[in-house]
């Protein structure tokens, strides 16, 4: 998850990166993601977009991704949409009234 904010420090938006594993490279000492082409992002009137779909359809079809990933994303996505909309696992960090 990554959070976007304005010049004074306001939140614009929540940013979620649907990954397969989350990883840290003990030798490189970096971290890094398998992303798995779906994005999420909330913005701060809490409005929900589902961004990068044609991306995962293509990664599919062109055999980048299995489709057991492709329904790993899917189903990532659509449990992270709906627990975003109730509330469940977000309570702290997005409230249903849209504020932050």
């Amino acid at each position: 998850m990554r959070v976007y904010t304005d010049e004074k420090g306001n939140i614009l938006e929540y940013y979620f990166d649907i990954s397969r594993q989350n990883v840290f490279d003990e030798e490189a000492r970096i971290p890094y993601y398998d992303d798995l082409y779906l994005d999420v992002g909330v913005d701060h009137e809490n409005n929900i977009l589902v961004m990068d779909e044609d991306e995962l359809e293509q990664a599919l079809s062109e055999n980048q991704i299995t489709k057991g990933e492709y329904d790993l994303a899917q189903n990532t996505c659509n449990k992270l949409v709906e627990e975003i909309k109730s509330g469940t696992n977000y309570k702290k960090i997005i409230k249903k009234d849209g504020d932050f």
